[in-house]
């Protein structure tokens, strides 16, 4: 064997395993781009659930919200409610007390 066709041999299988490389490369760069299509899909999924959840959050806060004014609404008015029975008895007292000194 000459040089020249060792040489030639050295450089074939070079080429070879370039192709190999570039080939096993290309298959690699290939299943990065498939997983992250994916991951994309996922986050897409995953920001519309988070929407869903932030909605929600908003309408139970806002119901809190209401809830807390139509309580403290509720007991300012039974507070009222209370004063105002306390001086209806407190006069129905006096009409009896009278009434029963006129006896």
């Amino acid at each position: 064997m000459t040089d020249s066709d060792l040489t030639l041999k050295v450089l074939v299988e070079m080429r070879d395993e370039l192709r190999g490389f570039r080939t096993d490369f290309n298959q690699r760069i290939e299943r990065l781009e498939h997983h992250a299509v994916q991951t994309n899909q996922r986050l897409e999924q995953t920001n519309l659930r988070l929407e869903v959840v932030e909605h929600t959050l908003v309408d139970f806060g806002t119901q809190v919200v209401i809830l807390g004014r139509y309580m403290k609404n509720s007991v300012s008015r039974h507070d009222s409610d209370v004063d105002r029975h306390d001086d209806e008895i407190a006069d129905l007292r006096t009409r009896v007390e009278k009434l029963e000194t006129k006896s």
